[in-house]
């Protein structure tokens, strides 16, 4: 089985998946499902303009839940 951490970095870029590349300064501690779940955070936000309530439908999630996760991922600029 292959996983992302098994593909090259130009592909992750160009997949737009660079977030997955782990960089220097970048805390290693979190996981693959954890940087899934903030990369899949900042795209909504970002095809919903910033407004959380369209956020949350695009993510099938409610609004405590993205309070929650943007409060876990405090690095998520909204």
């Amino acid at each position: 089985m292959i996983s992302l951490e098994d593909l090259p970095e130009y592909l992750l870029k160009k997949l737009g998946m660079n977030l997955f590349i782990e960089e220097e300064n970048e805390d290693c501690e979190k996981t693959l499902l954890e940087k899934a779940e903030e990369m899949a955070i900042k795209e909504a936000l970002k095809k919903a303009d910033g407004n959380k309530s369209q956020a949350c439908k695009l993510l099938g999630i409610s609004r405590s839940v993205l309070y929650d996760k943007l409060k876990k991922y405090e690095d998520i600029k909204i």
